[in-house]
C-alpha cells in the first residue's frame, strides 16, 4: 500500500485522472486513475505539489 507521511493532503485520482481538493477540480495523468497522491505545500503562496509516492508529479496553482 501507498502511504504518505502524516499531515499531508492525500486525495485518490478518480477517472479521466480527475482530481477533488478544497471543492476544486485538477487534472492530473490518467495513468494514476485509482491511485492515492499526496498534496504538499511549495514555498510559494497558493502552490502545492503533488507527489505520487516520493516522486513529484505535478504542481498545482490555487491561486
Amino acid at each position: 500500500a501507498i502511504e504518505y507521511a502524516p499531515g499531508l493532503a492525500v486525495r485518490k485520482v478518480h477517472d479521466g485522472g480527475w482530481m477533488n481538493y478544497r471543492g476544486r477540480e485538477f487534472r492530473l495523468p490518467k495513468a494514476f486513475k485509482g491511485y492515492p497522491v499526496a498534496l504538499r505545500p511549495t514555498t510559494r503562496d497558493g502552490e502545492l505539489e503533488v507527489l505520487f509516492c516520493h516522486h513529484i508529479i505535478a504542481r498545482l496553482d490555487l491561486r
